[in-house]
């Protein structure tokens, strides 16, 4: 049964803009996805049959829940193709426990499903842990296609060593109508005890050219593989990083808590294009828990270093992180469960970090209203979720009050640092870096000696500064500019000479 609901609206102030959020219902282990035709169109999945959408950007949600004639067993994957046909991929459970995989198809954001297809059937063995992701970039030779990872087990938490996982993929050419027979792409295989030592984890993205990257946990620490056929065929493993704790980490008050990959491609058009994302967590002591990145610039051959994107100093604890990259700026996007504001434990905040720079530096800042209350008897999940598109980002998360049961929170984040919101402009000024948090250096071209005058303007129009005022030469010029007395938001240089206006926007970030 549907209803529909306007939910309570929670709202707290952060660095000029709202972040609000949204209570939607019992469940945990979110997934959530923005149709790309229609931003205002947004849909959210949890454990075990839990569903959620809107199509007015969250003033009402319709609420029901996921059915399908193999059953549902949690682990929703929820992914928008190009087109706006929502997918979702869940485990199942109807004649045999964990059999298959399941995906299921909607035409109408996520109002009704007319596709509910079983792929990779073993009734000898169990199925868990899979993640479905589109090929959206209209460029590439396989665009439409759908991929699924996922993990199959010999025998569910078996101690027989001859039991083992690996990883496993299979492609959709039809919109979810037919499934290809799954393929082993991982080359190792871990044990069957849904630990450290099992391959688990596998989140697949696309690249530019139809590229199909995918990353996992398990014994040999982050595995990288790639097909640069439509999935047709992969690689060698690749190793990317060590998990010094292993996956399957202990964080104090929360019944189960992990630090598996997720990975991510730059397939907008900016000057990380291209660029292969994979992040995860790992636990340095029992005290300390942190978030960290890697990068790839060769298509996952070689590796960065791990770099930790939270920003915080000193021991605590930030985990179970999920990332998306937003196809229009290439911008990064990372929200995890953060306790650096409860040194006792006993809560945790949900932080978003955002990076304009393809990964070299982080803004890090709180979306919840209310902190989140965990209880060693109580399962929140295995992971959140985050989708963004075109400055529009949704995070969605598993919460609990004191004495409540646990419940889906979805938070809205307009991010207006976007290169390409329209300026009425007569020219351009060159500007880097941007976004700033320090200083910024401004170049312009004068075709005669001119009085210059520069402005700095905020989004009110309101001038903050005026740092030049005097006559300057013919040519090129560059002009530094320190912004670190600025707060963080959206500025425009007006840059004004012999009748002539230029305008540039910057973000300052602190």
């Amino acid at each position: 049964m549907k209803y529909i609901a306007v939910l309570i609206l929670l709202t707290l102030s952060l660095q000029s803009q709202e972040i609000p959020n949204f209570y939607l219902g019992g469940g945990n282990e979110i997934s959530i996805a923005i149709n790309p035709k229609d931003p205002n169109n947004i849909v959210v999945g949890a454990n075990l049959q839990g569903l959620w959408n809107t199509s007015d950007g969250g003033e009402t949600w319709i609420s029901s829940s996921i059915k399908s004639e193999y059953g549902v067993w949690g682990d929703p994957a929820l992914e928008f193709d190009a087109d706006g046909n929502l997918y979702y991929s869940h485990l199942s459970n109807a004649d045999f426990w964990l059999d298959r995989v399941v995906v299921q198809k909607s035409t109408d954001g996520g109002n009704s499903w007319d596709i509910d297809k079983g792929v990779g059937f073993n009734n000898q063995t169990q199925h868990d842990k899979e993640w479905i992701v589109a090929d959206v970039n209209k460029d590439s030779p396989y665009f439409g296609d759908l991929y699924l990872t996922w993990t199959e087990f010999d025998l569910y938490d078996s101690e027989d060593t001859d039991d083992s996982t690996r990883i496993l993929f299979s492609r959709s050419a039809t919109g979810g109508e037919f499934w290809s027979d799954p393929i082993v792409i991982s080359d190792s295989s871990g044990n069957c005890l849904d630990g450290d030592e099992t391959v688990e984890g596998a989140v697949p993205c696309v690249g530019p050219n139809g590229e199909i990257y995918v990353s996992w946990a398990g014994h040999l620490g982050i595995m990288f593989d790639k097909s640069l056929n439509g999935g047709f065929s992969f690689g060698k493993d690749i190793y990317v990083a060590c998990h010094i704790s292993g996956w399957n980490y202990d964080i104090p008050n929360y019944k189960r808590c992990n630090g598996m990959p997720v990975t991510s491609c730059d397939i907008s058009n900016s000057q990380y294009r291209g660029r292969i994302y994979i992040l995860y967590s790992d636990q340095v002591s029992k005290d300390n828990t942190n978030v960290y990145l890697v990068s790839s610039d060769d298509k996952g051959e070689t590796w960065s270093e791990p770099k930790e994107i939270t920003g915080v100093e000193g021991d605590s604890h930030q985990f179970m992180a999920w990332m998306d990259i937003d196809e229009s700026t290439g911008y990064i996007y990372v929200a995890y469960y953060d306790n650096r504001n409860f040194p006792d434990n006993f809560y945790s905040d949900i932080y978003l970090a955002i990076s304009r720079d393809g990964g070299e530096s982080f803004q890090n800042i709180k979306i919840n209203s209310y902190s989140v209350k965990p209880q060693k008897d109580i399962f929140l999940g295995d992971y959140l979720g985050i989708d963004s598109y075109d400055g529009h980002v949704w995070v969605a998360w598993t919460s609990r009050a004191d004495s409540s049961i646990a419940g889906a929170i979805a938070a809205y984040y307009r991010d207006l640092c976007k290169p390409d919101l329209p300026i009425n402009n007569t020219n351009e000024i060159k500007q880097y870096p941007n976004p700033s948090n320090d200083v910024t250096n401004l170049e312009f071209t004068l075709e005669e000696k001119s009085v210059v005058r520069l402005y700095i303007e905020n989004l009110q129009g309101q001038i903050v500064d005026n740092p030049i005022e005097e006559e300057k030469v013919a040519g090129k010029h560059t002009y530094t500019y320190d912004t670190s007395h600025l707060a963080s938001g959206i500025y425009f240089y007006r840059l004004e000479y012999d009748g002539k206006i230029m305008r540039q926007k910057c973000c300052v970030v602190k």
